[in-house]
């Protein structure tokens, strides 16, 4: 199972996410059966399912690192 079709399933399966995109449920089940989201429709998912762009596509987008990891170390 990849990602795509875990979050899918996780945020209700593949019509309530077709549901709440205003899409059909076998453009969703194309996705899970693809593990991959097509760019276009990023945006949408995040704002409409509060999930960000680069948890749906990590290879698109880097992600940036905590802000405990910009502190700067010291080592005395």
């Amino acid at each position: 199972m990849n990602m795509i079709h875990t979050l899918i399933d996780r945020l209700g399966g593949t019509r309530d996410v077709a549901r709440q995109l205003s899409l059909s449920p076998s453009t969703v089940q194309g996705w899970k059966r693809a593990g991959r989201i097509p760019a276009s429709r990023l945006v949408q998912l995040e704002r409409t399912l509060g999930i960000p762009r680069h948890i749906w596509r990590p290879d698109l987008y880097l992600t940036m690192p905590s802000p405990s990891f910009l502190r700067e170390t010291r080592h005395d």
